[in-house]
């Protein structure tokens, strides 16, 4: 494997050159203000231009054109970091040694890149009104089904309040007021602004020449590029001052309890390697802490995890219980977490969670996605590590650097969804 970085247009270019796969991937990332002025806007734009382009304007047309190159595949979504918009548009396809055509399927697919993203379905400076009513009421019932997803739900409803005015409180997939006013010339608006203000990187993984690629990728250049002014990872720290309690009651069987952690993350380590590992011995893995006794020892609630959101500074506990228990379960987590505190774990856990670690990381050259995702990272937190450094991090945690990341965890919120029984 041979990672080249160049610069085309102003905009970064990453090249893996690997012969392990037999279809090449570009992928483009974006880098853009989140808010909530935008995340609807943002949300629905993504839909439309999924949805068909000027030249292939219906969805069956798009996905004839996808067929044709050898069942291509194209990708589009957006995940918030933080104060920064990170969207993803990629494509894979097979490597052009493995077609049968006399033109380069790989200059095809690029050509339809730059189709979908400088040539959308508009009818003069308004979009298409048929795609845009469809994917309006597409997105109006994802929104919707939230609702329904009870463990979703809960989720929503604790950083809702427990992040009430953050930007960790605005959800990517949008608001239901802000969607029901957006129109044709408000998408076209924004879509223009999306062009002219994100600032792009393109990665590409494959077996390929590289003067070929970078005369393929020219196609690309109305994307601009430069360094993220946008924060992608929350700088300050919250400590709450006293825990607050919430419960909502609905006709369901199993209750949702979420609890809501403030974290402060000393950003000593470029990956949050030691908050990383923290996590999985609490409640990221089957042989985490929570698991095991919360769950395998009192039977206390049919599923329980941890999971840590390090770009906002926030840790989540997500529990499936009888409502009744509700208390029991909180109590025990906060002593399995004053446990971690004082240093007191088993390290054979610490040692579990490293290993599973690095075996992920070990598999990251099997996929070209992964493999992209990793150098992302790397750019996002505008460091550049190798995979053999950051297992060789991993190796040197010290049990008290796991205890430091403890002290630095705060309950904040916990929010109760039960059912209309009411509990003592």
């Amino acid at each position: 494997m041979e990672i080249q970085k160049y610069v085309l247009n102003q905009v970064p270019v990453t090249l893996i050159k690997t012969s392990k796969f037999k279809t090449t991937v570009v992928e483009m990332m974006f880098l853009g203000s989140f808010s909530k002025a935008n995340a609807t806007k943002h949300s629905l734009l993504l839909r439309l231009l999924r949805a068909s382009t000027k030249r292939y304007p219906t969805k069956k047309a798009l996905t004839n054109r996808l067929f044709e190159l050898y069942d291509a595949s194209v990708a589009i979504h957006s995940l918030p970091s933080f104060a920064t918009n990170v969207t993803f548009v990629s494509m894979e396809l097979i490597n052009d040694q493995y077609a049968s055509k006399d033109s380069s399927l790989l200059e095809a697919g690029i050509n339809l890149l730059a189709e979908i993203l400088f040539n959308p379905n508009l009818d003069g400076s308004r979009w298409n009104q048929h795609d845009f009513l469809e994917q309006k009421r597409i997105l109006k019932a994802h929104i919707e089904n939230v609702y329904n997803q009870k463990g979703r739900y809960a989720t929503q409803q604790l950083i809702k309040t427990m992040c009430q005015g953050e930007i960790t409180a605005v959800s990517r997939l949008g608001d239901l007021d802000d969607l029901k006013i957006l129109d044709e010339e408000t998408m076209y608006q924004y879509y223009k602004e999306f062009i002219r203000e994100n600032l792009a990187h393109i990665y590409v993984v494959g077996d390929f020449d590289k003067n070929t690629i970078m005369q393929a990728l020219q196609v690309l250049y109305p994307l601009k590029g430069g360094d993220n002014p946008y924060s992608p990872i929350k700088l300050s720290d919250f400590i709450p001052k006293q825990v607050r309690q919430i419960e909502e009651q609905q006709k369901i069987n199993q209750a949702r309890l979420v609890m809501g952690f403030r974290m402060s993350i000393k950003f000593l380590h470029p990956f949050f390697i030691p908050e990383l590992i923290f996590n999985e011995m609490f409640g990221g893995s089957f042989s985490s802490d929570l698991v095991q006794t919360v769950r395998e020892k009192h039977s206390l609630c049919y599923s329980i995890s941890s999971s840590i959101n390090v770009a906002d500074k926030i840790m989540l506990v997500h529990a499936g219980i009888d409502g009744g228990n509700s208390a029991k379960v909180q109590t025990l987590v906060l002593e399995i977490l004053h446990r971690f505190q004082k240093g007191e774990f088993d390290l054979n856990n610490l040692q579990i969670a490293k290993d599973l670690m690095i075996s992920g990381l070990n598999e990251i050259e099997d996929r070209p996605e992964t493999m992209i995702d990793f150098i992302i990272k790397n750019d996002l937190l505008q460091r550049q590590m190798t995979v053999k450094e950051v297992i060789d991090q991993i190796k040197e945690v010290s049990p008290e650097q796991i205890a430091d990341v403890a002290q630095g965890v705060y309950l904040d919120t916990v929010f109760l969804l039960t059912d209309e029984v009411n509990h003592d």
